[in-house]
């Protein structure tokens, strides 16, 4: 991975957050979503490993510290164990799904695309040094950039495949409708499945590995050299050695900044003369 392109991915972050502070920026996303911190007190009773977190959790008036704390709280009581597993999923997730964990667990081992919003969720918790959840906001956000980076730069990066969403932003304008307007010549629609698009996106199965090496590097610049305070942690934590502060960002920018420059960006033009 280039060193210009994740230059000019940290540049743009930089750009559309008003060249604040990142850190700051993150804080202020997840502490003005009031939603998200009185969720903590309702699910965390749903599993009995998590239930005794109740009381510290609701002495942390932070929600991104709450967002923070669960994910260091987690990684230091994971063993594998199933009813944490589907509270990731299910709980803290928010995906509803009656399939068969057991071939949950075969993706997540294979690192196969299927499901993989579900089991992604699962290994940022098991090893949040490494790992982060591939969700379609995250990608939506990321597949912008790089358009704006490839366009702008007469480059052919490939873009990651985005899983389906609710989103309203994800629905309304699709990146990924864009992406293949721009490379329409280069679709092969007497191909099947995903051969159609030739070698535009990365492979599916190779995704998630990509993901997690651009976000860590893409956070060890955003974040380098920038440290913060977790309630009830002794140690300070180096942001830039935990690639789940970026992935939270890219999240909380989708619908906001991110929607926001791809309106401001496109427009269509017709030319109707024969």
């Amino acid at each position: 991975m280039k060193h210009e392109f994740i230059s000019f991915i940290k540049e743009e972050l930089s750009s559309l957050t008003e060249n604040k502070s990142i850190d700051t920026v993150l804080v202020n996303y997840f502490d003005e979503d009031e939603k998200r911190k009185i969720n903590y007190s309702d699910i965390l009773s749903n599993c009995s490993l998590l239930s005794p977190l109740i009381d510290k959790f609701e002495k942390i008036d932070s929600a991104f510290e709450q967002e923070v704390c669960l994910k260091f709280s987690i990684n230091e009581i994971y063993k594998n164990q199933s009813e944490l597993e589907k509270w990731i999923v299910q709980d803290w997730g928010g995906i509803s799904t009656h399939k068969s964990f057991d071939t949950l667990y075969l993706s997540k081992d294979a690192q196969k695309f299927d499901r993989i919003s579900s089991w992604s969720k699962i290994s940022s918790f098991e090893d949040i040094k490494n790992n982060v959840v591939y969700d379609s906001k995250v990608i939506y956000s990321l597949n912008w950039l790089i358009y704006k980076y490839n366009k702008l730069n007469n480059e052919q990066e490939k873009y990651l495949v985005q899983p389906s969403g609710r989103n309203k932003a994800i629905v309304l304008l699709p990146v990924n409708s864009i992406i293949t307007f721009e490379n329409s010549k280069k679709l092969d629609i007497t191909k099947r499945g995903d051969k159609i698009y030739g070698d535009i996106f990365i492979n599916k199965n190779e995704c998630y590995q990509y993901l997690v090496e651009f976000i860590k590097m893409l956070n060890a610049s955003l974040f380098k050299n920038m440290q913060i305070n977790i309630p009830f942690h002794a140690e300070v934590i180096n942001m830039d050695e935990y690639p789940f502060f970026t992935e939270m960002l890219l999240f909380k920018m989708a619908d906001k900044e991110i929607f926001n420059d791809i309106q401001n960006s496109i427009s269509v033009n017709m030319d109707m003369a024969k």
